[in-house]
This record gives structure tokens, C-alpha cells and sequence, in this order.
């Protein structure tokens, strides 16, 4: 069988949702109430040519990756396989959180734009409020790439990829 190889890199989203009455030109409001991940996460470094991988010359090195368990109740992960032993606390929010361009086509989710998209800001947690600019008709908010914890910055891709229990 053939391998699939995407025609290019996207993120997992769930969207676009069509809001009545949004209109161009009028700003959406995004209260993020909670966020609650999914029992599970990764992290990886290396192996594929992202910018801190090109320039700490990792990408051609293999892939490291590490599986977590993660304990919802009190927000903290955990080796899934028992290959490390530390622990760490959660603070999990969504990389990207936007609506599409007025262009039509294909538009990519990696960078971040002046409607939102892939802004991995660690602080739009439960609690915080965003407002994004609206550019087409029915604003079209989409959201994903859930991460369950960041640094100070993206630095080596170092983002716990989770899936997710609730977003509201």
C-alpha cells in the first residue's frame, strides 16, 4: 500500500462554526470558560524541519517523542509507559483559535494572522476573553491544536499535542 503523504501540514480544528449575524468589519467576543484535555498526550523534538529544529540542526536527527498520561482531575502528566519519571503540572489551552481570511482558498493553519489562527498564547486559558476582527459573513470560528502545557515561548516544538475532552 501506498503511504499517504499530505499535500501539505494542518492542524486538528474543529469549525468552521457558522455565528448568525456575523458580518465583516464586526469584532467576535470568545469567552473560553473551560478547557479539560484528554487522557493522553505527546511531545516530540527532531527528526522533521521545523524552525528551532533547522536551527539547532535537529531535524536530521531522529524523532524523540515522549507519550503522557494525563490526570484531569488534578492537572498533571505523567509518563504513559513508565520510561521517565517526572511528573508535570498542566495548563492547558488551544494554539489556534481564528477564522478565515476574506480570500477564498486553501489558506495554511501553521501561521498566525490578524483574525487569530495559530497563536499558541499559553495565557488564552479558562478564564480569559479574545476578540478577533470578523472577515467574512457567519465569521466562521474555528478551534484546535490543543496543547497541554508551553513554556515561555514555542521553542523545539515542545508542545504536549493533546486531544480533548471539553472546550466551552
Amino acid at each position: 500500500m501506498e503511504e499517504r503523504k499530505p499535500e501539505r501540514f494542518g492542524h486538528s480544528i474543529i469549525g468552521p462554526i457558522y455565528i448568525n449575524g456575523a458580518e465583516p468589519g464586526d469584532t467576535l467576543e470568545i469567552k473560553i470558560n473551560e478547557i479539560v484535555p484528554g487522557n493522553w498526550g505527546w511531545l516530540s523534538v527532531g527528526g522533521f524541519p521545523s524552525y528551532w529544529n533547522k536551527k539547532l540542526g535537529l531535524e536530521q536527527l531522529n524523532e524523540i517523542t515522549l507519550d503522557f498520561t494525563l490526570d484531569q482531575t488534578n492537572m498533571i502528566g505523567s509518563s504513559q509507559f513508565g520510561n521517565f519519571d517526572y511528573a508535570v503540572r498542566l495548563n492547558p489551552f488551544m494554539g489556534i483559535l481564528g477564522m478565515p481570511p476574506a480570500e477564498e482558498g486553501k489558506h495554511s493553519t501553521v501561521v498566525p494572522r490578524n483574525w487569530g489562527g495559530n497563536l499558541d498564547c499559553k495565557e488564552l486559558q479558562a478564564g480569559t476573553t479574545l476578540y478577533l476582527p470578523i472577515t467574512v459573513e457567519g465569521g466562521l470560528f474555528s478551534a484546535g491544536d490543543g496543547h497541554a502545557l508551553q513554556g515561555a515561548v514555542k521553542f523545539l516544538d515542545l508542545l504536549w499535542n493533546v486531544l480533548w475532552k471539553k472546550l466551552t
